[in-house]
């Protein structure tokens, strides 16, 4: 977020970063913190920005966001960007939480022809955990897509066989590789991530 575009001053700035550090040195998870600064400065001027901070945390999945370093009102093109995973909150019955498990963190298509049609494979998904299990967000590299998408959700003791493609014609000769990354609302493990793999001949 640069301070050009919300419009804070390098003091105000320096004050927000302030607060958040001490509120995570204190242990107070990030959207809590924020949380507690939207309603602390509901009526601030800045109000909309920590509003919408505070929003941005509720979202799954991959964030990301780049601060501008300007003096003087100039820039001159260094970003410091900022990337996380954005995953649910804690459980309030942490009794009845899902459980994921994966049958591949590898899948495998192995020798590929260029010319060849799509080659599919699958993995599957199980809940071995007490409440339902809910995908948030599904995120490859562009290589390989999935039949898995948002939403998808799981019953305890139940599972869901997803399918992944791999289009050769659209790809490079050689190696290729590419990565599935599934973020559920599994409170031990929300990430999880499969690698693809392929070679592409001609």
């Amino acid at each position: 977020m640069a301070s050009k575009d919300h419009g804070l001053t390098p003091i105000e700035l320096s004050s927000f970063c302030s607060e958040i550090a001490l509120m995570l040195g204190a242990g107070m998870p990030l959207y809590a913190g924020m949380e507690a600064l939207e309603k602390t400065y509901e009526d601030d001027a800045h109000a909309a920005l920590y509003r919408g901070v505070s929003e941005t945390l509720t979202q799954t999945g991959s964030l990301r966001d780049a601060l501008e370093v300007r003096a003087d009102g100039r820039g001159n093109g260094t970003l410091i960007v900022a990337h996380g995973i954005g995953i649910d909150k804690s459980p309030a019955d942490a009794r009845r939480t899902p459980k994921v498990q994966i049958t591949e963190n590898i899948i495998k298509f192995g020798p590929v022809k260029h010319n060849a049609p799509q080659q599919q494979r699958t993995f599957t998904l199980t809940n071995t955990g007490d409440g339902e299990l809910i995908v948030r967000a599904v995120e490859t590299g562009g290589k390989v897509a999935t039949t898995l998408t948002p939403g998808q959700r799981i019953p305890a003791g139940s599972s869901f066989t997803a399918k992944a493609t791999l289009d050769p014609g659209r790809q490079e000769y050689g190696v290729v590789t590419d990565f599935v990354t599934i973020i559920t609302n599994d409170p031990t493990r929300p990430m999880r991530r499969l690698r693809a793999t392929a070679i592409v001949e001609d």
